[in-house]
């Protein structure tokens, strides 16, 4: 018999839910939505830098907040990676002797995977445990109402963060504590892109519509066999899959697009022996295995991922647990791609083009926790 199990998430997949705190229907304020900031400083982070990949996120974002007359007021940020250094910075640079405004963080992140942010400086990625942990451990410490109040606001701009609820409520927690007075924490729920237009070269963000595929990582199909998914799983919907599939960004006439990105799975089981370890040649023997494995199965279900669609490896190795002890264990790989098929959502004016830019109270588009 096995006597422990130890879940290695290089990515925790927990915390995922499918419902907003307000519902869209009907619901288009919320409690403290009239909030009045005007006397108060406002504050962005961008949360990385780009390096050498295609996606230059953070430096588009960054063009966009600097050059934005709507944020020329606000203080930029570019140097902090965690949560900790964020609620150092608010609570070292509160100098007009309110509590802070507008506190938007610009962020990579996606329903699955949490944010690319850490909780500790040097720490591991922000996930709803591990900030969980951070909290009851106190490793973190919230701000005092002189920094941060029930007026305050933490504005997520992170594809999907929005759709993480209980992650959402730990951030305000985490941010002001367990007083009736801490910050709201709003979240976006649709995927946000930062797009420099071609003639203009002026930088607009754009909040998308996004469809999901899946394929095992290192195994792409076509794409007629990946727009055949997205016709099967997507019915109702007229996109054209095969022709966003072509693109990876949207282009001046804001067409859709589609980007990919992984999702990484790691599970290890440990036994008293090596006779107990059991052998898993077969695909049989490998399925039968996953599927005994309660834990890990309910959470790679509240992805809606089928297991399909994730690369399976299994290897025997010694595990050594922290206080010196080996034992004999199986450790599970799975990776799973997911190919978002994006849609800028824009609007006409004087015959221009533009982002639709939703209300900070539109609950369709924001997650509103305090």
């Amino acid at each position: 018999m096995k006597k422990s199990k130890i879940i290695i998430f290089l990515i925790l997949l927990v915390g995922i839910f499918y419902s907003y705190a307000v519902s869209c229907a009907g619901a288009t304020s919320f409690n403290k939505c009239n909030i009045s900031n005007k006397k108060r400083s406002n504050i962005v982070f961008i949360m990385g830098e780009d390096g050498a990949t295609k996606n230059q996120y953070y430096t588009k974002a960054k063009t966009y907040y600097e050059n934005n007359p709507k944020y020329q007021g606000e203080e930029k940020v570019f140097h902090c990676r965690s949560l900790e250094e964020i609620l150092k910075h608010l609570k070292e640079n509160n100098i007009n002797n309110l509590p802070w405004g507008k506190i938007r963080i610009v962020v990579h992140s996606n329903e699955w995977t949490g944010m690319d942010m850490s909780v500790l400086k040097d720490g591991e990625r922000l996930t709803t445990e591990i900030l969980k942990q951070a909290i009851r451990e106190k490793m973190i410490l919230p701000l005092s109402n002189d920094v941060v109040d029930e007026q305050s606001e933490v504005i997520i701009y992170g594809c999907g963060s929005g759709k993480n609820l209980e992650l959402s409520s730990a951030l305000s927690k985490a941010v002001g504590g367990e007083d009736a007075r801490r910050p709201i924490v709003r979240s976006t729920t649709h995927f946000v892109l930062y797009e420099a237009d071609r003639v203009s070269n002026k930088t607009e963000k754009y909040m998308t519509k996004a469809w999901y595929g899946y394929f095992k990582t290192g195994y792409r199909p076509g794409d007629i066999r990946l727009a055949n998914q997205f016709k099967k799983q997507y019915p109702n919907d007229t996109i054209n899959w095969r022709n966003a599939l072509e693109r990876t960004r949207p282009g001046m006439k804001k067409k859709t697009f589609h980007h990919t990105f992984n999702i990484p799975v790691e599970w290890i089981v440990t036994y008293p022996s090596e006779a107990d370890r059991p052998e898993l040649k077969t695909e049989a023997q490998q399925i039968a295995w996953l599927k005994s494995q309660s834990e890990l199965m309910d959470i790679i279900n509240k992805t809606n991922i089928p297991l399909e669609y994730f690369r399976k490896r299994f290897k025997g190795i010694n595990y050594t647990f922290d206080d010196g002890v080996t034992e004999p264990a199986i450790k599970f790989e799975g990776k799973t791609t997911v190919v978002c098929i994006l849609k800028p959502i824009i609007e006409k004016k004087n015959n221009e083009i533009i982002p639709y830019e939703p209300n900070l109270e539109d609950t369709c588009f924001y997650s509103i926790v305090q």
